[in-house]
């Protein structure tokens, strides 16, 4: 990173509660007798030592018992941040206690949470981790895969795996201090009691926990340079007789469930030539001559916590609904982002564009393309409209005050070329349609920017990161920031 030294940890062998730093960082705390020394979640009192015992400029030298007691490998490559008193955070705080205002934070200790249990922490489950650490292993740090029955709140330590230097795909079985920062995925969280707990000690979670459609649109709706491209929606707290007011009304609805996903559990439903339709997924259109065979059909199909959306008049090509799934990110800089835009094409006649449906995805451009000509100018401003959306939509949501560095949006445009926001989802957003368009360095930059932003929420942050690597960028605008440890 720019302008931050990488160093690594040396053994003071003979030494206890002892440190060794070197010049530029016993500098930044005033070459003190003591020192707070901190990693991760776990912190230390230590004496310093002025000898450096041949270490060069860049090792930073521990005895044996504080080494062991922060969980630290001998062999790791960290970075460091210093300061006196009046900074905040774990570090801090324990400098108070040991009678020293002086800290030093090693970092960063970054967690992935992939599994509910240790046992599922395979071989197999562990080899696509390491693609999420592309970019950031080169920069030193101390990067974790464990699962969540392994977090030890008590002792502020987990039992994992931490990805070794060297850009391969090698781990090491250990425990480590418990992670300033963690990103989950792989459909796994933490309950709401070990959540609130992790947030009392100053750990952050991005993607903490997964919001659901109702909590989306009351977000989002909360934005009002957002409401023109919000289809109206109603939460089904009324049953069937929202569903029959909002289709009398409107022509057409979708009945969505609020904890759906890939379109499943998704209704259309229209009037027609005095009656109604009703398509669900996959399966044949039905038609209904009286609103009480519709009712008698409807009623044990929907959904017991969902909403109500206005159908939109989207656009098609072919018959072919065309929309775009956006992958939203926070970079290193903690600032919204938007690495890449993928257009689907759905299956002829269907509702939906998902994947699962028959979907198939195409390059941003040639969806644009089949919608509003192949002038490259048009196709440009459209695309800039659709990152510029997007970053409304990602700052819109996290005023819900959940951490959030993973969004995968849904967009698309009507029949008379508005764009509109169809969904917002953090449930593991998918990264492989990517790859499926053929896009490999999109694939590998959205893997990796969840932890790039964590790297940032554990307090090490680079302002240097932002844009050049091919990302479309945070053309709206940039993010609130959080605030970081120790700041």
């Amino acid at each position: 990173m720019d302008g931050l030294t990488v160093y690594h940890i040396e053994e003071l062998t003979g030494f206890s509660g002892t440190i060794s730093l070197p010049e530029d960082l016993s500098a930044a705390v005033g070459r003190p007798d003591r020192v707070s020394l901190s990693a991760g979640a776990l912190t230390a009192a230590a004496k310093c030592s002025s000898a450096r015992f041949g270490f060069d400029g860049s090792a930073i030298g521990l005895s044996p018992d504080v080494r062991s007691g922060l969980h630290l490998p001998l062999d790791w490559q960290c970075l460091a941040r210093a300061g006196v008193r009046e900074d905040r955070g774990a570090a801090a705080e324990a400098g108070a206690k040991a009678g020293t205002g002086a800290w030093v934070y090693l970092g960063p200790v970054v967690g992935a949470l992939v599994s509910a249990a240790k046992d599922d922490l395979t071989p197999g489950r562990l080899n696509p981790i390491s693609n999420h650490f592309l970019s950031t292993m080169e920069r030193g740090g101390l990067f974790v895969a464990f699962s969540r029955d392994s977090v030890d709140l008590e002792k502020r330590c987990i039992r994992g795996f931490r990805l070794l230097p060297g850009g391969g795909n090698d781990w090491e079985s250990g425990v480590y201090p418990l992670p300033s920062a963690i990103f989950r995925r792989y459909g796994v969280g933490f309950p709401a009691r070990l959540r609130r707990s992790l947030r009392s000690i100053g750990v952050k979670t991005s993607n903490e926990r997964v919001f659901h459609k109702v909590e989306a649109h009351h977000w989002m709706a909360a934005e009002a340079g957002l409401l023109p491209h919000l289809p109206e929606t109603r939460e089904l707290t009324g049953g069937l007789p929202v569903v029959l007011q909002m289709l009398e009304r409107l022509g057409a609805v979708y009945v969505k469930p609020a904890w759906g996903s890939l379109g499943r559990g998704v209704l259309r439903v229209t009037k027609v030539n005095g009656g109604f339709s009703v398509e669900a997924g996959g399966e044949p259109r039905r038609e209904f001559a009286a609103t009480d065979a519709l009712e008698s059909y409807l009623g044990p199909r929907l959904p017991r916590f969902g909403l109500v959306q206005q159908a939109l008049p989207l656009a098609s090509v072919g018959g072919r609904l065309v929309d775009f799934r956006v992958i939203l990110q926070k970079d290193g800089t903690g600032h919204w982002t938007v690495p890449g835009i993928v257009g689907r094409c759905g299956s002829p006649k269907l509702h939906v564009s998902n994947m699962a449906a028959g979907g198939f995805p195409v390059r941003v451009e040639d969806a644009l393309a089949l919608l509003f000509g192949s002038n490259p100018i048009t196709v440009f401003r459209r695309k800039e409209e659709l990152v510029t959306l997007s970053v409304m939509v990602g700052k819109a949501l996290e005023r819900g005050g959940l951490i959030l560095g993973d969004l995968g949006l849904d967009l698309a445009y009507d029949t008379a070329g508005h764009p509109w926001v169809i969904e917002a989802n953090n449930r593991d957003p998918d990264h492989n349609i990517a790859w499926e368009v053929g896009d490999w360095p999109l694939f590998y930059r959205a893997r990796s920017l969840p932890a790039e932003y964590t790297v940032y929420l554990a307090g090490f942050g680079h302002p240097g990161d932002r844009g050049g690597r091919g990302d479309l960028g945070d053309r709206g605008g940039r993010g609130d920031r959080e605030a970081v440890p120790p700041s």
